[in-house]
């Protein structure tokens, strides 16, 4: 006699984070997608970001129970005083404890 034991379910990842213009200059606006692998389960999850500096991005972003994907809106940070060219970003999402690193978009910082 076989004995099987069900399979344990893949917990959600992120999998992909995108961005409405891959470069920005100080001052604009504009969007971004985080994508998990799976729908989220019933009652959401939500996803802490670390945004990279010059990024200001909400700290937490809800995906809903049954939905694979979400929006949030992104500001490019002027800082007024450094301009150092072009900077390339980092943005940390955070999920169950597991944290993942996407680029950000590059910033023209002038």
């Amino acid at each position: 006699m076989l004995l099987s034991a069900p399979l344990a379910a893949q917990p959600v990842q992120v999998v992909n984070l995108e961005w409405t213009q891959l470069v920005a200059h100080e001052g604009d606006r504009l969007s971004g997608r985080v994508t998990l692998s799976a729908p989220a389960p019933a009652g959401g999850v939500t996803l802490i970001f670390e945004p990279a500096l010059k990024l200001q991005i909400p700290m937490t972003v809800r995906v809903p129970g049954g939905q694979a994907a979400a929006e949030f809106p992104v500001k490019i940070i002027d800082n007024r005083f450094f301009d150092r060219g072009a900077v390339n970003t980092t943005v940390t999402v955070c999920l169950s404890g597991q944290e993942y690193d996407f680029p950000g978009p590059v910033v023209n910082d002038q």
